[in-house]
């Protein structure tokens, strides 16, 4: 690739890098969060149609439950700060760090999109903004201005050749710098995350994330 090919692409990318920092600020500025999450084949670790609610608060407490009925692989998600439980379906607890592993993403984190990632501030969630040098994410304005019934503005990040991987689309509102959603391809599938009821710094409990009574 030239020198002046580089050059041009970078000054393109340039806004929406702009736009997608503001957004990730925004995140990371609020001292509680909630959301609803509606999830259609969004991951390969978790496939399928799911929803699921989060509660987050300053301090790495957050729970992420899921709300669809009769979901079989899908677990809910406690964090008081230190630690992260993980009650899968079928009541099986396991307990973990709440700080992911190096080049690892959690479940936990796969599951919520870059939201979540932002306001915990986890390794994986850099790669939005500061690329690895194995992934050289180039962002540019796609051409869609409506999705899933919101008025958007569409983020798409492309792999350059001769890298296999599929690249994928942020959606951020037209409006306001917050994260619509989110819609990849995988396996021939076209898969996506909306982020729906956002609240910022809404009141929530000093206990949240606390282990929840075992039954």
């Amino acid at each position: 690739m030239s020198l002046m090919l580089c050059l041009l692409l970078a000054a393109a990318a340039a806004p929406v890098r702009d736009l997608l920092q503001q957004v990730h600020d925004n995140y990371c500025s609020l001292s509680s969060f909630s959301m609803r999450i509606e999830h259609q084949d969004s991951s390969g670790l978790f496939p399928g149609h799911h929803t699921q609610t989060l509660r987050w608060r300053r301090g790495g407490r957050f729970e992420l439950l899921v709300t669809s009925k009769g979901n079989q692989r899908v677990p809910d998600y406690y964090a008081d700060g230190r630690q992260l439980l993980m009650i899968q379906p079928g009541n099986i607890w396991r307990s973990e760090g709440l700080q992911p592993r190096p080049n690892t993403e959690p479940g936990w984190e796969v599951s919520s999109g870059p939201i979540l990632g932002w306001l915990q501030d986890t390794p994986s969630s850099h790669i939005f903004l500061n690329p690895p040098r194995e992934m050289p994410i180039q962002w540019e304005f796609g051409p869609r201005t409506s999705w899933h019934g919101r008025a958007v503005r569409e983020l798409r990040a492309m792999l350059p050749a001769p890298a296999s991987a599929p690249g994928f689309s942020l959606f951020v509102d037209e409006r306001r710098p917050l994260l619509v959603g989110g819609e990849s391809a995988s396996n021939g599938k076209t898969g996506w995350e909306l982020y729906d009821d956002q609240r910022l710094n809404p009141p929530l409990p000093p206990s949240l994330g606390d282990s929840p009574a075992s039954p």
